[in-house]
């Protein structure tokens, strides 16, 4: 079957063994994937794993935002068939139409049932006892279309969503090898879904990974595995005025914290061993994951708060969590009655910057009132409390960054002299003196690219032009006056110091020649000013740290109708460090 052109689409990693499977008997003539997307606290453009697999293979790889309006590449590419497994998008009746031998499926369950994006999850959250993949043909509408063949397996009580994607991608490999055949010739069954037995399955949403405790254990054991190893769910906390839960000030550090939980209600609340900690991404509360690798358990015992109405408890994360990085955390613990299951859940917010985890002082972890000596002042970089290897750093970047764009930086001096005693368990008591340090806290260099033209002619008709992110492009038009073009440049912000810190504001001057679109998606986050610029301040809360880049992106439109070059140009107008103070 190496003579077959079969043309693959899909992107997580269940679909990757069906791509390796069709990858050793046909010849996968392209792969069509969904586009990088930011990962992380970091926000790392990321490849999604059909591509990276696709990428290892050799294989031509296509990742177009809309396949609805962005399919010319597959009338080139002429396959005999094309293959679909957890793509995400629809196919329009233009692109079904193009492959002679037709367009088919491998959906995870067994049609009818759970149409849409997350099949083995209501399989799951709903108790099923089986689930399974169909072959099927498709047809414009969402997983609607005649079936070819199903296969089956038992869903077992230890099974979670990673165990049972990964059972199911097996299967789904398999069976595609084994029904190409019938696909080729023709002779495969095509059985219509009967619409009575249809049901839905939407992709989970961030209210789907709460648990709810007033549903029975069955069904919140079936919640849990659904989100189970990742995400984990989330509980919805209660706020109850008579308890309360604070961090012992002066104990918190990035791997353990004293927390004080007051209880005021005069009932027997307990308080156990079990404690989970959450990170604040984009205004939601995530689990953190656990790095620990071996078997691990809490000691079931429940302490009460006694009549002084205080209980503390020591906290040690740093085998299970790590070092805290920088954000905003909260402990989460329960509580309950006597023999029932926890009834509430309290919670304690801090922001691990206040603690110091890049080892600097700031207002949040000092008290200035009770030293005798707290100073901070900036430093110019010419001042003579420089040292003379500084100075030789200066040098340095001067002449090599005299062709980037414009870069900031801050000098923070902190001046702190008083003796600090140290009470440590697992030392003997030292005294420190601070001193004078100086360090250099945060510098920003800008890279800005051409990524892409897209040239629209009267007819609507949308022409690509891929330029990889240069710096220097040239595009080639016949009848200028009857084109639209936009141009889509890439901005690099790189913190090249090792001092983390925000850029609060980047400012974009409109080429002469072009103008500014909102409703592009290229240009969310950017808006005009009353000067005429163009204004982003969607950074001014992602901490960059050392060697960190971060990525936006801008589009313009060509407005002059004639031949000529246009200069963008953008800058860096305000950055803000980490513990305080603005550049200038």
């Amino acid at each position: 079957m190496k003579d077959l052109n079969v043309l693959f689409m899909g992107s997580p990693s269940f679909s990757v063994s069906v791509l390796e499977e069709l990858n050793k008997n046909v010849n996968v003539v392209g792969v069509v994937t969904a586009p990088d997307a930011y990962v992380g606290r970091k926000k790392v453009l990321t490849m999604c794993p059909v591509k990276e697999k696709a990428i290892s293979l050799g294989l031509k790889v296509y990742s177009p935002i809309k396949l609805r309006s962005d399919y010319e590449f597959i009338k080139e590419l002429n396959p005999d068939m094309i293959i679909t497994c957890a793509y995400g998008q629809i196919l329009c009746e233009e692109i079904l139409n193009i492959p002679k031998l037709g367009c088919f499926n491998l959906h995870g369950s067994l049609l009818p049932k759970y149409r849409g994006g997350a099949p083995i999850h209501y399989a799951l959250l709903n108790g099923d006892e089986k689930t399974g993949i169909t072959l099927m043909y498709m047809d414009k509408g969402m997983d609607s279309g005649d079936m070819i063949a199903k296969e089956e397996i038992k869903i077992e009580d230890n099974d979670n969503i990673e165990s049972l994607t990964n059972k199911l991608s097996i299967i789904a490999s398999n069976m595609i090898i084994k029904y190409l055949p019938s696909l080729i010739d023709g002779t495969n069954n095509r059985v219509k879904q009967d619409i009575s037995k249809v049901t839905f399955s939407p992709i989970i949403t961030r209210e789907d990974e709460h648990l709810d405790f007033s549903v029975t254990a069955k069904e919140i054991f079936n919640r849990y595995r659904m989100l189970s190893p990742n995400p984990l769910p989330n509980i919805k906390i209660d706020d109850i005025k008579d308890i309360k839960m604070t961090i012992k000030e002066g104990t918190i550090t990035n791997k353990s914290a004293t927390i004080v939980i007051t209880d005021t209600t005069g009932e027997d609340y307990t308080y156990g061993e079990y404690y989970r900690i959450d990170k604040l991404e984009n205004g939601v509360w995530q689990n953190l994951n656990i790095i620990y690798e071996g078997n691990y358990g809490w000691i079931s015992i429940g302490y009460k708060v006694g009549d002084n109405h205080k209980l503390e408890m020591n906290l040690n994360w740093e085998s299970l969590y790590g070092t805290l990085d920088s954000g905003t955390y909260r402990i989460v613990k329960s509580t309950s009655l006597p023999g029932e299951v926890p009834e509430h859940y309290i919670t304690a917010e801090f922001n691990s910057d206040k603690y110091g985890v890049t080892g600097a002082p700031s207002e949040d972890v000092y008290d200035m009132s009770k030293l005798s000596v707290f100073k901070s002042s900036e430093i110019t970089p010419e001042d003579d409390s420089i040292s003379s290897d500084d100075e030789n750093l200066d040098n340095e970047e001067s002449s090599s960054d005299s062709n980037e764009n414009r870069v900031q930086e801050n000098v923070v001096a902190y001046a702190k002299t008083d003796m600090i005693t140290i009470n440590s368990e697992t030392r003997v008591v030292r005294y420190v003196n601070l001193g004078l340090s100086l360090r250099r806290k945060f510098k920003v260099k800008m890279n800005k690219y051409i990524t892409r033209a897209e040239v629209t002619n009267a007819l609507g008709v949308v022409t690509k032009h891929d330029y990889g992110n240069t710096k220097l492009a040239k595009l080639d038009v016949k009848d200028i006056n009857n084109l639209k073009i936009k141009v889509i440049y890439t901005i690099e912000l790189q913190n090249v110091k090792y001092y983390p810190g925000y850029v609060s504001l980047v400012t974009e001057q409109i080429p002469d020649g072009m103008s500014f679109n909102p409703e592009y998606v290229e240009n969310k986050g950017w808006e005009m000013t009353d000067e005429g610029t163009v204004i982003n301040k969607t950074l001014s809360d992602t901490l960059i740290y050392e060697n960190d880049k971060k990525y936006l992106t801008i589009a313009f439109e060509i407005t002059r109708k004639e031949a000529g070059s246009f200069i963008n140009m953008a800058s860096v107008d305000n950055l803000q460090i980490l513990g305080g103070g603005e550049s200038e």
